[in-house]
């Protein structure tokens, strides 16, 4: 599986942004370039889209987590349940530390 079909962002309407050029293995952040061509004015691409609620798949840092900083909407859920994804999603706390996202619900 290659590199961009692993690491992608899903809005908030469950619509996935995956990267489309040729250079993926020339590129630090998959995430950083798909944010940047989407909003090229925006100084930090990635952190403008988090803050929007959409969902970052793939996190390196995480272990390959889908990371969020708000509640995912059921577009989100729905398209991550499809995915079988569900489990691996976690949420920024207000304590600003990622938990999983089912774990929090109970």
């Amino acid at each position: 599986m290659l590199r961009t079909d692993k690491e992608f962002f899903i809005d908030c309407n469950g619509k996935i942004y995956k990267y489309h050029g040729t250079d993926a293995e020339n590129i630090t952040s998959i995430h950083n370039a798909i944010a940047a061509e989407l909003y090229p004015d925006i100084k930090h691409p990635v952190e403008f889209v988090m803050r929007k609620g959409w969902i970052l798949v793939g996190s390196v840092a995480y272990n390959g987590s889908l990371l969020i900083h708000k509640q995912p909407s059921q577009s989100q859920v729905d398209i991550l349940f499809d995915l079988n994804m569900l489990d691996y999603l976690y949420i920024l706390t207000t304590d600003r530390v990622y938990i999983q996202w089912n774990k929090q619900m109970n």
